[in-house]
């Protein structure tokens, strides 16, 4: 017997004895070199980690991975576990995980990563900090961000830098370094027409050639950009164009002092920008700023490696769902390029190009899920719309005996349109065997990681048409041009759907035109596109003039609402928002306590009591608020009291209310001797009785 199949043997044979059936804990096995999770039964010993998963076993290194054992059933369960989302440092060797917190005790947290399961860690032996939704333009995106339709990656240079999500056409990538108001983007654009010459031989002169495109460029980005000059440099040893100048964002004060490298590529527009406020930041930033262009690199358009393939040529890319599967990659085959196999070929994953021939991926799936002659006990199980990429694709799952097989097979499959040609992803799985469930999930892992790329990069063009449209309604805003400004931002939007500076502009054309619910709308829109501090702070400007039109037209409930939001979204250190709030209340409390002439004492208390109750159905529940609305109840109270003494136990129930929210209220106090004084008087003044 040779050597490598006698230790093969061995290890199975003291699998089996260790893995026994009430042998090993459940757990998560994180692998280093691949970054992938594995969940089964684990025993640890001599060194080695021995993982059953199905009827499979799995043997590592000690060092080779991660073991994260399930907490018992008796220890989970914490209803009052905070959530959120975490990163998990794991202190022997460093490696991190995030995710979102499931449950927490004092001794152990659990966490969800993202698109995996459940994983449980002792606190003890991991480092815990929060950190945001990664869905959210604040989230960390990890260590290196590609971008397959600008065919580039940015790396952090350190671990100083956080990349984050962006939200603007016009910026593919958004990296900032941290405690400092700093950062570096990535923006791509396809060229209009032909490349400037200019591109190809880098110095001042062509630095002047472009410097219109540059300042086309920044006017949709910046307001009043100014003090740009031009040169030549070097990124990664090639000579680029290079720009400095400063601007400031719209509707915000900091100026910032900009440096970008600009250069084409393959009919595409590269700037990298890098940024700093300008005043106390940008000097001592500046060599930092410089490194940073260095973690700009181009990705290859076609190309894999054990985890998976990538062709941004016939546009998708496709990753291996664990270390027991392997990746054929077959660049040259117009047909076929990949195929995936299980490596106890259990399972098998191929992806075939196809004409597209004028048909969508829906009528293409349809001829192909028409039982075929060579399938019998075909059966679809599934068949639905899915997104991929912001693509719609189609999946779909069917069963049924191959030929004259014995077994039956389960398929699950994809089909999407990436230009002219339909990308199919077929995925082999045993039906009803020991390990069936487990193949069927490692296949559906792959049809959810699969992407689809824009060959003809048709979303970078309709993100530069985003941009140009944004531009156009910008102008036509600032000359009050407000239909025509919102079909221009309404264009923006659906060119580029995530488009935050578009849907903020639009909203501030709808503040404008008074069109409360539609600006709304927006800006909410906005505030989950870009949760930054700075954006809330936009938005509460925008809240103002709402509350202010609101209050000026007396619609007082919904001017309330506005400045609640006022207050919510204005951070600021120096804010007047609170005391501005408290104001509101004055002007609102003066028109709510004008008692008309000519009433009768008790449409008189009617009146007052209901001008409290109006007050009350929109109070601010804030300690700030209590001593303003302690003065209004007892100002109501005095009203009743001069109504009509008798009603003295009403006025002295609105003196206690305003005492329980301001003991210190000097007229609520006076309200009180003014009701004991009118309840003797009146005692006083009855006939005394026999």
């Amino acid at each position: 017997m040779s050597r490598p199949l006698l230790a093969l043997c061995f290890v199975l044979a003291l699998s089996s004895t260790l893995l026994g059936k009430d042998e090993g804990r459940q757990a998560s096995v994180f692998i280093k070199v691949s970054g992938n999770t594995i969940e089964g039964k684990v025993i640890e010993k001599d060194g080695r980690v021995y993982v059953q998963k199905g009827s499979s076993t799995l043997e590592f290194g000690k060092d080779e991975v991660t073991v994260n054992y399930a907490a018992p059933a008796a220890e989970s369960g914490n209803k009052d576990a905070s959530k959120g989302w975490v990163q998990i440092t794991r202190k022997r060797d460093g490696s991190t995980v995030r995710g979102e917190v499931i449950d927490q005790t004092d001794e152990s947290i659990t966490i969800r990563p993202k698109g995996q399961s459940t994983v449980t860690f002792k606190k003890s032996d991991v480092e815990v900090a929060e950190m945001s939704d990664p869905s959210s333009a604040e989230a960390d995106l990890g260590d290196r961000y590609m971008d397959y339709e600008g065919r580039f990656q940015i790396e952090k240079p350190s671990a100083e830098w956080k990349i984050r999500k962006s939200t603007s056409p016009e910026t593919r990538a958004f990296m900032t370094l941290n405690g400092q108001d700093a950062f570096v983007t990535v923006s791509v654009k396809p060229a209009p027409g032909a490349v400037n010459a200019a591109y190809s031989s880098p110095s001042k002169e062509s630095a002047r050639a472009v410097q219109s495109e540059v300042e086309a460029d920044l006017r949709s980005e910046l307001s009043k950009p100014s003090s740009i000059q031009g040169d030549a440099a070097e990124l990664h040893g090639a000579p680029v164009l290079e720009y400095r100048y400063e601007g400031s964002f719209p509707n915000e004060t900091t100026v910032y002092q900009f440096i970008e490298q600009r250069f084409a590529r393959d009919g595409l527009i590269y700037a990298i920008r890098a940024a700093a406020e300008k005043k106390n930041t940008f000097k001592t930033v500046e060599p930092k700023l410089r490194d940073a262009f260095a973690a700009f690199s181009f990705i290859a358009t076609q190309g894999g490696d054990d985890e998976g393939y990538n062709d941004l040529i016939k546009g998708f890319g496709i990753v291996r769902p664990t270390p027991k599967w392997s990746v054929d990659a077959r660049p040259f085959d117009e047909k076929e390029p990949v195929v995936i196999v299980e490596n106890n070929k259990r399972g098998e994953i191929h992806l075939y190009v196809n004409e597209a021939n004028s048909r969508t991926e829906a009528t293409f799936l349809d001829e192909y899920l028409k039982a075929p002659p060579t399938r019998t006990d075909f059966k679809v199980v599934d068949k639905k719309e899915a997104r991929r990429n912001g693509q719609t694709v189609m999946t779909y799952h069917c069963t049924y005996f191959e030929g004259k097989a014995q077994n039956k097979s389960d398929e699950q499959g994809l089909v999407a349109l990436a230009d002219n040609k339909i990308l199919h992803v077929v995925g082999i799985a045993p039906y009803a065997d020991a390990d069936a469930k487990d193949v069927q999930a490692e296949v559906q892992k792959v049809l959810d990681a699969f992407k689809v790329f824009d060959p003809k990069r048709t979303r970078l063009g309709n993100g530069a048409l985003a941009v140009q449209n944004y531009t156009t309604g910008v102008d036509q805003a600032s000359k009050k041009q407000w239909a025509d400004a919102i079909k221009s931002f309404d264009e923006a939007i659906r060119l580029y759907p995530d488009y935050a500076r578009a849907f903020y502009a639009r909203a501030e054309v709808h503040v404008q035109q008074k069109e409360w619910k539609d600006y709304q709308n927006d800006l909410q829109r906005v505030i989950e596109l870009d949760p930054r501090p700075e954006t809330a702070q936009r938005a509460a400007g925008l809240y103002r003039i709402e509350a202010d039109t609101r209050t000026k037209d007396k619609q007082w409930s919904e001017a309330y609402r506005a400045w609640r939001e006022v207050v919510r979204n204005d951070t600021a250190k120096d804010s007047k928002s609170r005391g501005d709030f408290l104001k509101f209340y004055d002007t609102w409390w003066n028109e709510e306590k004008k008692v008309p002439s000519g009433k009768k004492p008790e449409e008189v208390i009617e009146h007052w009591e209901k001008a409290i109750e109006t007050i009350e159905s929109s109070k601010w529940s804030d300690k700030e608020f209590e001593p303003k609305m302690a003065v209004m109840l007892t100002e109501a109270g005095v009203g009743i009291l001069q109504a009509d003494k008798k009603a003295w136990p009403k006025a002295l129930g609105f003196a206690n209310r305003a005492l329980a929210l301001d003991k210190a209220c000097k007229q609520a106090q006076d309200l009180k001797k003014q009701c004991d004084d009118a309840r003797k008087q009146l005692e006083q003044s009855k006939p005394k009785g026999k």
